[in-house]
């Protein structure tokens, strides 16, 4: 999976970025400072940041139709915390998180880092309230 990172929030030019791509979702963030286009293959236009990842689990409904939200995350561990760091996140936090009506979906990915270990998280939300909900309160350690 590929992640391409612009400044652009003109729909016109996120269209025309998209169309370098396979499979292309165009997210505009919500404070309007950028976007990320979400694809699983194609090559980044110049002045486009890309990120690639690879698939590791998911849970829930990971399509668009599951929600007009998404919550990308950006984690780091060190290496010697990986198999715990997955462990933790898909058999607890993910969990509990997947228990709030309006939390949808995820996907975990993990991308290169020259020191430790990166991951990525697309989570799918049906309403934005599910990141003020007690049950994402309740998913942190």
């Amino acid at each position: 999976m590929l992640f391409w990172e612009t400044p652009s929030v003109n729909a016109r030019t996120l269209r025309a970025l998209a169309s370098c791509a396979t499979g292309a979702e165009c997210l505009v963030r919500e404070d309007k400072s950028g976007s990320l286009i979400v694809c699983e293959q194609g090559h980044a236009p110049d002045g486009v940041r890309e990120k690639r990842a690879t698939p590791l689990f998911s849970g829930g409904r990971t399509t668009p139709e599951a929600g007009p939200w998404i919550f990308f995350v950006g984690l780091w561990t060190p290496k010697e915390w990986r198999s715990e760091f997955c462990a933790w996140y898909k058999c607890e936090h993910a969990e509990i998180l997947l228990e709030c009506p309006d939390w949808e979906g995820f996907q975990f990915l993990e991308g290169d880092s020259d020191k430790g270990c990166q991951f990525y998280v697309l989570h799918r939300l049906s309403d934005r309230r599910a990141l003020a909900s007690e049950t994402r309160a309740n998913s942190a350690p």
